[in-house]
């Protein structure tokens, strides 16, 4: 909810939407039906979002997306390289506990 989180989302008039799951089959088509434009995941999700990316051969409905948040592990530095190159968006590392201090770093 913090850093700005949905709070700060919700205060700037945005919208959030949650995913039940974050499955690409999933999150993809929610991307581009709601022209999400920030999006955060745990490294293993980024892996499966790369893996569906490669199978599917584009990303086409990744086009709104601007920057991924990727926090709540450690973000291999492969995996940080490929999401600029493969996902199209800036990547943002958040290092902190998912329960309390978090820090942020800019894209």
């Amino acid at each position: 909810m913090s850093s700005p989180g949905s709070l700060g989302v919700f205060l700037a008039g945005g919208r959030v939407i949650l995913a039940a799951d974050p499955s690409a089959t999933l999150c993809f088509p929610l991307i581009e039906q709601h022209q999400i434009n920030v999006a955060s995941l745990v490294p293993p999700a980024v892996s499966l979002w790369l893996q569906a990316i490669h199978e599917w051969g584009s990303n086409a409905q990744l086009q709104s997306l601007q920057l991924l948040q990727v926090g709540g592990a450690r973000l291999s530095a492969t995996l940080a390289a490929r999401i600029p190159a493969e996902i199209g968006c800036q990547l943002q590392q958040v290092f902190g506990m998912a329960e309390g201090v978090s820090e942020l770093h800019p894209p």
